[in-house]
């Protein structure tokens, strides 16, 4: 797994740069699975926020 890089891109170096592409394009297909999962059946944060508005009365 790659290390976590929290500056900004601009100031990384050209090997974490690289490093991080390559992480991105190995996990490339993953990516594409999760969104199109997304897509389906909506993101998991839409239940948390709006799963229980209607037992509240609210967008029935």
């Amino acid at each position: 797994m790659p290390k976590v890089i929290t500056e900004p891109l601009n100031r990384r170096s050209l090997s974490e740069n690289t490093e991080h592409m390559a992480w991105l394009e190995e996990n490339a297909e993953a990516f594409e699975a999760q969104s199109e999962w997304h897509r389906k059946h909506c993101h998991p944060f839409r239940d948390i926020w709006f799963g229980s508005l209607p037992k509240l009365g609210v967008n029935k």
